[in-house]
């Protein structure tokens, strides 16, 4: 067993999908992915050498996982206008497995890929871990390969955190999560701590968004050791779950397969024949979705699962047909029309020249005053197009770190004025249920 059978990324799917842990997957990337690896590194030098060293260190960061002037932008006044809630003397990237023997060791690789060893049951990176109120005892420098594990005082607390750049809409909440609650086992066993609060964070403003479950008097739960025992087994049970999937590929017998949201981000997805089977039935109408149709219980999971990863798959399918196009021209189809660029011309309307003639025209229907309101009404503004103006500005005057300060005081100023309102509305997508709602791929009877 020379490699991890899951990693701690991949858990809830692994939990949900067993099959999964058996098809052999291809590296997957997106831009919303090398943003948050942007956002990682950043911050790993930010906590283990101080702001200023990330500050100078953004720019290469940057241009090594090519993100555009937009999303650096974007990520700059992320990271800026954010705190991390971090206490003193944290480990960042750690990146450990949990052996045959019970044992947890410090393994080398990361980013999901992590080298044979041998005994090696799963493995994960942690973001960032450390204790309170009195901080991890070293018996040597931190950072050596050498270094024997770290201990978390009798008397302590450990915290293990995990980043996250991307949408929460995606990710189990905390008390639920799969890959949080095994790195908080891991990092237990590695530091013999007797209590673990595992914990996800959104960065943002001050603290940004920390999801951790809490008492009635919110206060952070922590995992004790009844919680990592029931943790440690789940996750060798897992295992076993993986190598019969294993076996059974090798013997070309079926896997166990499970479609639904879960799909969405799966290395394995292209070689996943239960998910091909999925799209192909939507695509050729196999899956009835007529309109006026009610659908069955099983049917609405079925298609609310599906629903992200066929998005994708038509994403990326359109994409390939753009590339051959361009590069072959016009694609024949079968009634004699074509697919391809088409030549097209769209009006832009300039706001400041467009208020006037507007209004100009209402007036000689309704009063000054209302023909004033309408015109204005029909203004598009939006928060993203107020940070562009905020970005442009602050880059002509020189000005650095502000972005979130400044769009935070407009904002305010909109509030004071009665020209920023809430309105409530519905939208369909994947969420979670009460308070900060659990997604579809979350793994529910996990500890």
């Amino acid at each position: 067993m020379p490699e991890p059978v899951f990693t701690l990324s991949g858990a809830s799917r692994a939990a949900l999908c067993p099959g999964s842990m058996a098809l052999p997957t291809t590296p997957s990337a997106s831009q919303a992915s090398d943003v948050g690896s942007a956002g990682h590194e950043h911050t790993q030098i930010r906590l283990e050498r101080g702001l200023d060293a990330a500050d100078a260190a953004f720019p290469e960061i940057a241009e090594a996982w090519e993100l555009s002037s937009r999303e650096r932008a974007v990520l700059r006044a992320r990271l800026y206008s954010w705190e991390p809630p971090v206490g003193p003397g944290p480990l960042c990237e750690v990146p450990l497995a949990l052996l045959e023997d019970g044992t947890v060791r410090r393994v080398k690789g990361g980013r999901g890929s992590y080298a044979a060893e041998d005994g090696i049951l799963f493995a994960g990176t942690l973001d960032v871990a450390w204790a309170e109120p009195e901080p991890l005892q070293h018996s040597v420098e931190p950072g050596r390969e050498d270094a024997p594990p770290p201990r978390v005082p009798v008397d302590a607390v450990a915290y293990v955190a995990d980043w996250k750049f991307g949408s929460e809409e995606h990710v189990p909440p905390a008390r639920r999560n799969l890959q949080v609650r095994l790195g908080a086992m891991l990092f237990a066993r590695w530091t013999s701590a007797r209590r673990v609060v595992p914990m996800i964070v959104y960065p943002g403003p001050d603290a940004g968004e920390v999801d951790l479950e809490t008492d009635g008097a919110g206060r952070a739960v922590a995992l004790t050791e009844p919680d990592l025992a029931a943790l440690e087994s789940y996750g060798r049970a897992l295992v076993a779950r993986g190598l019969e999937q294993r076996r059974r590929l090798a013997e070309g017998q079926p896997l166990d397969l499970v479609t639904g949201a879960h799909c969405l981000y799966c290395p394995a997805r292209s070689a996943c024949p239960a998910h091909i089977a999925e799209v192909r039935a939507l695509a050729t109408g196999a899956l009835d979705v007529t309109p006026g149709r009610p659908l069955t219980r099983e049917e609405a999971t079925r298609l609310a699962g599906l629903l992200a990863p066929a998005d994708a798959v038509l994403r990326r399918a359109r994409e390939a047909l753009k590339a051959y196009a361009d590069e072959h021209g016009p694609i024949e189809l079968p009634d004699g029309r074509v697919w391809g660029p088409v030549d097209v011309a769209r009006d832009e309307l300039d706001a400041g020249l467009t208020l006037p003639a507007l209004t100009s025209a209402l007036a000689a229907l309704v009063r000054p005053d209302r023909a004033a309101e309408l015109a204005l009404g029909a203004m598009s503004v939006s928060k993203e197009a107020i940070k562009d103006a905020l970005r442009v500005a602050l880059a002509e005057a020189g000005v650095k770190r502000q972005l979130g300060k400044r769009f935070g005081a407009v904002l305010d100023a909109l509030r004071a004025g009665g020209g920023l309102s809430r309105k409530a509305g519905v939208e369909y997508r994947v969420h979670r249920l009460g308070e900060r709602a659990a997604p579809a791929d979350d793994a529910s009877e996990a500890p």
